[in-house]
């Protein structure tokens, strides 16, 4: 009986050690693609588990269901080398007046009503108003073309990457662009989506 105790409070032990160090944060360096090797003394220190790298949808998706994950497979081995993990930022929304950086079809059919919407930035105090672009994520038609490129990742990299996450979901936009009670509906909706 003794032993069979020792054993299971030994196996429990070991049990809850795992747990824990499956539970231990871990930090990320956060960067753009291209930007890998000029940070490579960042990246390799011990107290780094691996980089968060800013991906933006057109150059993952050149036309519709095109899809081009040379640059994720590139990073992805670079990190693998270094013993680092990958966590893929899927970007949607854009803070330059210039930067639309989605595929070209979204911006032209018909259905994804332009795709983007002018969105501000209200920094604070005595800084001035950034503006930029934002896609339509209440909009279903964008919305399930966003969904499809997340599903081709998850299914490429699925077990290869730490994970994939989005930005933040809060935005600033003029309202009068948008039909008034489809916004409320959706963004709604989308909340619970995201």
């Amino acid at each position: 009986m003794k032993q069979t105790v020792k054993k299971l409070g030994l196996g429990l032990l070991f049990l809850g050690v795992n747990f824990l160090m499956g539970q231990i944060p871990q930090n990320y360096i956060y960067t753009s693609s291209g930007d890998l090797q000029n940070i490579e003394n960042m990246i390799v220190r011990k107290d780094i588990g691996g980089v968060q790298i800013v991906y933006n949808w057109r150059a993952l998706e050149t036309s519709k269901d095109v899809y081009n994950f040379s640059g994720i497979e590139k990073d992805l081995e670079y990190l693998t080398s270094l013993n680092k993990k990958l966590f893929i930022q899927l970007q949607d929304r854009f803070f330059e007046p210039q930067a639309r950086y989605v595929p070209d079809y979204i911006l032209k059919e018909k259905e994804y009503t332009g795709g983007l919407v002018a969105q501000y930035d209200n920094p604070g105090e005595n800084k001035s108003v950034g503006s930029g672009w934002v896609t339509q994520q209440w909009n279903p038609a964008v919305r399930e073309r966003y969904q499809k490129l997340i599903g081709a990742l998850g299914k490429r990299f699925d077990g290869r990457i730490q994970g994939i996450n989005l930005p933040e979901t809060s935005i600033d936009i003029e309202m009068k662009k948008i039909k008034p009670a489809l916004a409320v509906i959706n963004i709604f909706r989308l909340s619970w989506i995201i």
